[in-house]
């Protein structure tokens, strides 16, 4: 009885220690408020592109302002964005404060490129290509595009205890740059009526040539209410810059659980 009342404790203490918040990981409240001044930026810059189109640095000087502005380093938020992206319950809830914050602004800033046009099709089927948008991406930190980030709301279409599945393709890099995904589920929390992790998957960090599939299955019949999905582009912290590089063929396929 005590040996087994030990091993609990210890595994609790295991439990949190695989989930507390290393040193060099920015804190939430930081991300929060960083990540809102990043998609404002790309806001902004997504305005001012066809301006600026001959100037090759502004979104990397547009980003090394918001980072100067809060103190962090591009190491530090590109390490952060590793770590939150393998604590996807954390970055879920640090999406769901941007996107409050986002939408306090929302009534004067309507800049967000990716919520021009729906996200996913609404399809019936048992396994079906859901993906609305356009297939192909350059990941380019001169458009701080090196980010991205896709939301969307389930439909009639999805059933308790669907299976996503992600599926796209990276070439190699160039340099020592490397790219990272994540795919998460939301499951609605009616007690404060609002959106919370249900499950999800990462990837990365990815630097081949490769086809890249993330599947994500819930591990209860909870009803999907929602799914965000992540590119980053991320380099090391002896490169002063990122290449462009492409992500092709995207796919999001969901698939009905056999009854």
């Amino acid at each position: 009885m005590r040996k087994s009342f030990l091993f609990f404790v210890l595994a609790a203490v295991f439990c949190i220690a695989c989930n507390s918040r290393p040193d060099y990981v920015i804190d939430e409240e930081t991300m929060t408020e960083l990540l809102v001044d990043v998609h404002m930026s790309e806001g902004l810059l997504d305005v001012q592109g066809r301006q600026m189109t001959e100037h090759k640095n502004y979104g990397q000087e547009v980003m090394a302002a918001v980072l100067l502005d809060h103190g962090v380093t591009r190491a530090d938020y590109d390490t952060s964005l590793v770590w939150y992206s393998q604590h996807l319950k954390k970055l879920i809830r640090i999406y769901n404060q941007v996107d409050e914050e986002l939408e306090r602004r929302a009534e004067s800033w309507r800049y967000l490129a990716e919520n021009q046009g729906s996200v996913i099709s609404s399809i019936s089927g048992n396994e079906v290509d859901i993906w609305a948008l356009k297939t192909s991406y350059v990941m380019d930190e001169s458009r701080l595009s090196h980010s991205l980030r896709w939301t969307a709301s389930a439909d009639t279409c999805f059933y308790p205890g669907d299976t996503l599945r992600w599926k796209f393709h990276t070439y190699k890099q160039k340099g020592n740059q490397s790219i990272i995904a994540s795919l998460a589920l939301l499951a609605e929390n009616k007690t404060f009526s609002k959106n919370e992790f249900l499950a999800g998957a990462s990837v990365g960090p990815i630097s081949d040539d490769s086809l890249v599939v993330l599947t994500v299955v819930p591990e209860s019949n909870s009803a999907i209410r929602g799914i965000v999905l992540t590119l980053n582009l991320l380099k090391d912290e002896e490169s002063s810059s990122l290449t462009p590089a492409l992500v092709d063929s995207l796919q999001l396929i969901r698939i009905h659980r056999n009854k």
